[in-house]
């Protein structure tokens, strides 16, 4: 698996030893078909969910909190 990952997100990335491409926008709105993914680290939820709003399919989104947990809002209807 090849992931994309967002400018500024190379330190993770690269942390978790994962070779990676830089990301770009049209990354974002493409459907890969093949094992490649696009990452983004974000601030805050909001800013996770307006992402997926722009950019995302609807049916494979994934969002990864880094303080363990849930987020009951990611349960609720759009």
């Amino acid at each position: 698996m090849v992931p994309h990952v967002a400018p500024g997100g190379e330190p993770t990335a690269e942390a978790a030893g994962a070779a990676y491409q830089l990301a770009s926008e049209t990354d974002y709105a493409t459907e890969w078909h093949r094992l490649e993914m696009n990452v983004r680290t974000v601030a805050d939820l909001d800013e996770a969910l307006e992402h997926i709003r722009v950019n995302g399919s609807m049916h494979t989104e994934v969002i990864v909190q880094g303080q363990g947990g849930s987020s009951p809002r990611l349960t609720q209807p759009w």
